[in-house]
């Protein structure tokens, strides 16, 4: 099978399945063109506003799987950005500025923007007035 997302002003919008008859060309060689075309035409979408980009359920190219909401620079998709510190690495996949402490026992680590650090969730809850009151 594969996959195809729709992608508006850089932004996906669905992901759709083909089957890979679908996606060759006269010769039956696979052809992301040939499947871009079917897209379009299955689903109605209009090429002067939408593009239609073969992705990879294994990630083995344009880097990531994408879902609603993934960009799309023209050479791979990118998850929504967490925080507006993070940073895009050679893979595609948001890095914060300190590196994740890692797994420890007991422990739920969250990032802290304000802060820009990793803060222990478990041993620092946030205050009684940012959880919500269920009586």
């Amino acid at each position: 099978m594969a996959h195809f997302a729709e992608v508006i002003d850089g932004i996906v919008q669905r992901v759709i399945v083909i089957d890979n008859d679908g996606i060759t060309d006269e010769h039956d060689v696979e052809q992301e063109a040939v499947g871009a075309q079917l897209c379009e035409d299955i689903c109605q979408t209009d090429p002067a506003t939408s593009t239609w980009v073969q992705c990879s359920y294994h990630s083995s190219f344009h880097h990531n799987f994408p879902s609603a909401g993934f960009a799309w620079d023209g050479i791979g998709f990118s998850a929504p950005r967490e925080f507006p510190s993070w940073t895009l690495d050679e893979n595609y996949d948001w890095q914060p500025p300190v590196a994740h402490p890692g797994f420890v026992m007991g422990k739920h680590w969250v990032w802290d923007e304000v802060g820009q650090r990793w803060v222990d969730i478990v041993a620092n809850p946030p205050p009684a007035a940012e959880f919500p009151s269920w009586t």
